[in-house]
């Protein structure tokens, strides 16, 4: 989360979440050390289930605890065609693995509907303010979000109105394996942390109601941003006046998600597994989807970034968000 003016990126990865509250690669590191503790702590008898987990349910054909809301607005949907969501080599992988673990996901996101308190499952927006301008953002990893949002907070912050970003990253739940050679051995967490169950919805909401109350002047705008975005709850739905869905191809969005970091080959082979068993399956199910269903009424404007420059994308979301 960062404001405007005197809007500060995070020291380490440059991205738009330097904030307040702590920057995302401390966050980052804090979900690795809690995943080692416990990893080192006793696990429960063999068979047991987890204290307040409920009981598995069969999977449906719903679209989880956001299938029910929508953006406050209808502006913007024609933003061009959505590209490239099964390019190269995913469409044969997907048909072997990627219906079992898009089941196996809702069936996840399922089991948390009926948990959240009545203000999120609420289609009113969390915030009245006439002079509010919210605009979400969202897309498969390594499409560029989280970089995109934060320069998008700091092109509309300017003259008399001032703007902040809430990411989704910064209120994922549990924790997550240091690497992912790690991470693909425990395949029921790596399904979880894809899917909108690994999200504090709670906590983000209390987030975004805190950046619009800090918020000074006449015009204010925050940019949500996430991967999940289209799965929110109702309430925070419905506080976004403009929905923008950001798309790229599978091996596009796999390069640019490993080019974030140096990585030996056997850990880039992993990180290769887990996007194409995981984290690929889980856009397709939870934001393609519905984004492109959302695009034809109107609702979701989508901009394809495959072969885009940083700045003539930056362009389209301005034009989108401004709209």
């Amino acid at each position: 989360m960062s404001t405007t003016p005197n809007a500060r990126l995070c020291e380490i990865c440059r991205c738009g979440m330097g904030a307040r509250r702590g920057h995302c690669c401390q966050k980052r590191d804090e979900k690795h050390a809690r995943w080692k503790e416990n990893r080192a702590a006793p696990g429960p008898p063999a068979g047991a289930r987890p204290a307040g987990k409920p009981p598995p349910r069969a999977a449906r054909g719903s679209s989880g605890s956001g299938g029910g809301g929508g953006a406050r607005s209808k502006k913007g949907g024609g933003g061009g065609a959505a590209r490239g969501a099964e390019e190269g080599p995913v469409p044969a992988f997907l048909s072997e693995c990627g219906a079992a673990a898009g089941r196996a996901a809702v069936a996840l996101s399922d089991s948390t509907t009926n948990t959240l308190p009545p203000r999120l499952a609420s289609k009113e927006p969390l915030v009245a303010a006439p002079q509010l301008r919210v605009i979400g953002v969202t897309g498969p990893s390594g499409v560029g979000k989280t970089t995109l949002a934060g320069q998008l907070a700091l092109a509309l912050g300017s003259g008399a109105m001032t703007s902040a970003i809430v990411s989704q990253d910064m209120f994922l739940k549990g924790a997550c394996a240091p690497t992912y050679a790690e991470r693909i051995l425990d395949e029921e967490n790596c399904r979880h942390m894809e899917s909108p169950s690994h999200v504090d919805w709670e906590a983000m909401a209390g987030a975004f109601e805190a950046e619009a109350a800090l918020l000074q002047g006449p015009r204010r705008v925050i940019v949500i941003e996430g991967y999940l975005l289209l799965h929110s709850p109702p309430a925070v739905l419905s506080s976004i006046d403009t929905m923008i869905m950001l798309t790229a191809g599978a091996e596009e969005c796999l390069q640019r998600r490993a080019r974030r970091s140096a990585r030996a080959p056997a850990e880039a082979d992993a990180l290769r597994q887990y996007f194409l068993r995981h984290v690929w399956p889980s856009y397709l199910n939870y934001t393609y989807s519905i984004g492109l269903a959302r695009q034809r009424d109107g609702q979701v404007t989508v901009v394809d970034t495959a072969g885009k420059d940083e700045q003539g994308v930056l362009a389209e979301l301005v034009e989108a968000a401004s709209a």
